[in-house]
């Protein structure tokens, strides 16, 4: 069997998630190609890479369209006229009609991924948000022998809540199966149109015998650490999660509470800005990026995990941080009341920086109950989102079994 992963960006440190699913295909002895837009040559600190040969499987999207348009012309001539008495002729005709595909067509574009598709000549190609799936529909749309699935995330599920209910229509007329992470994906695919018949459920999945709890954390120390993981943007509302620390030290003001921000993003000056401006310097850090191993580490040796997002679809980080024991303050937005539960997993409050903040008193006042909401987490994850069964499941909606 052969798949092709269609993806905006690989790899990339905050999606995880795809390298892991990539691995777990190579390791049933499933060949991959990696079709990206975005070629991240910054890849010291993502795991697997080198081992599985990731970035030898991975082509960018651009790098098989000439820049020239005399040379694209060309060449595409060449194309045609070799196989102009073959059986793939009518699907290179079918990708020149203009009038159907307007600009993805006049630019050869589509031609040319539609020659890259009969040399790969894949049994599936799985797309990894609907912006992709959108992609792979067009050449869906003219024959090509192959099953299109396509998971959605986040950012696409936001796009067709914010577009008309026809934005996704050719993914729906093309795509074999859409994948959802969460329940909240799925009302939402369903909004769009999706048909019942055509969403399949499936987890994210998380290696849980990497990211597990730690014997060695030391349970002595006095200051609790709390920890954060994620891109510095506006939607990950770091800035709420900041001024929360700010309050909850003005009400316990006998402990000591140190805040750690792994990841990097656009947002790192303005909230290094707000730290220094609320004289949090000695309370608060912003780690940068870290590999997966640190950031394994890192939450091994946290008290609890913070997240005060105020858009998400369902964050691996979270379920990172179960993994490894830690119990959970979150903003309740997206598919997060999925996985964390109140009063079980941690605690969940609106993203304002009042209820974030009452959120996070509600946990250090609960100090007796960390280790049970860590042990109920790993549960968790283990018992819906294992790495391996994930895997098998994903393995057979490939196969068509599911």
């Amino acid at each position: 069997m052969k798949v092709v992963f269609w993806l905006n960006q690989f790899p990339a440190v905050s999606e995880t998630f795809i390298r892991d699913q990539i691995i777990g295909i190579l390791n049933n002895h499933i060949d991959v190609t990696i079709f990206t837009s975005y070629k991240n040559s910054d890849v010291s600190s993502i795991k697997g890479l080198v081992k599985y040969s990731l970035m030898q499987r991975t082509i960018k999207k651009d790098s098989i369209l000439p820049r020239n348009w005399f040379l694209r012309l060309s060449r595409m001539l060449s194309i045609l006229i070799a196989n102009l008495l073959t059986a793939n002729s009518k699907f290179y005709l079918r990708s020149l009609n203009f009038l159907r595909f307007k600009r993805t067509s006049m630019n050869l574009r589509l031609f040319y991924q539609t020659h890259f598709i009969l040399k790969e000549n894949p049994d599936v190609i799985h797309a990894h948000f609907g912006n992709n799936g959108m992609e792979a529909a067009y050449l869906k749309s003219i024959g090509l022998p192959f099953k299109l699935i396509t998971t959605f995330h986040g950012f696409d599920i936001r796009k067709g809540i914010s577009e008309d209910n026809s934005y996704y229509d050719l993914l729906i007329d093309q795509a074999d199966s859409i994948l959802s992470i969460s329940q909240y994906n799925r009302q939402n695919l369903m909004n769009f149109g999706f048909k019942h018949e055509q969403i399949l459920d499936l987890n994210n999945g998380i290696d849980i015998e990497f990211f597990k709890p730690s014997d060695k954390k030391d349970n002595s120390l006095d200051t609790i650490q709390i920890i954060s993981v994620g891109r510095l943007t506006d939607e990950k509302a770091f800035d709420l999660a900041i001024k929360s620390i700010k309050n909850i030290l003005k009400e316990f003001t006998e402990q000591e509470i140190h805040l750690t921000i792994i990841g990097e993003g656009p947002e790192y000056e303005e909230l290094n800005e707000l730290i220094i401006r609320l004289h949090l310097n000695n309370n608060i850090t912003l780690a940068g990026k870290k590999s997966s191993t640190e950031v394994r580490n890192m939450l091994q040796k946290s008290d609890f995990f913070l997240l005060s997002s105020k858009a998400e679809s369902l964050p691996t980080v979270i379920l990172e941080a179960q993994a490894c024991g830690l119990p959970i303050v979150s903003s309740n937005v997206g598919s997060i009341l999925d996985i964390v539960k109140d009063g079980i997993h941690g605690y969940t409050a609106d993203p304002t920086v009042n209820d974030l903040t009452m959120a996070l008193s509600r946990m250090i006042e609960s100090k007796q109950m960390w280790n049970e909401f860590g042990k109920n987490g790993r549960k968790y994850v283990e018992d819906n989102h294992d790495f391996e069964r994930i895997t098998n499941k994903l393995i057979q909606i490939y196969k068509g079994d599911v």
